[in-house]
């Protein structure tokens, strides 16, 4: 299994708007070989979130960031970042 962890920093003010467009991404239904996904909030700062998004291989996640639809969609989610989004990619060692 392979992961992605992803970190954002939104503009003050786009907060509901980001975690809304990524639930609506969602709602669309899993794009094939992703197993589930994550939306996490930091505590401290309100504007800062983490996407974890969990896959069956890497070869999958590259093949749905490659679609016109998902190109899309980072061009919004872009749109309400402070700064660049800072993504990981991981092997997932053990899940409880």
């Amino acid at each position: 299994m392979f992961a992605n962890k992803a970190e954002f920093v939104v503009k003050s003010g786009k907060e509901d708007t980001f975690v809304q467009l990524l639930q609506e991404q969602g709602k669309e239904g899993m794009p094939s070989g992703m197993t589930g996904y994550y939306i996490l909030r930091d505590l401290e700062n309100p504007q800062r979130f983490w996407l974890l998004d969990i896959w069956e291989n890497v070869e999958d996640k590259d093949r749905n960031e490659a679609t016109p639809e998902h190109k899309a969609f980072h061009s919004r989610r872009n749109e309400m970042l402070e700064k660049p989004a800072e993504a990981h990619h991981c092997d997932v060692v053990a899940q409880g």
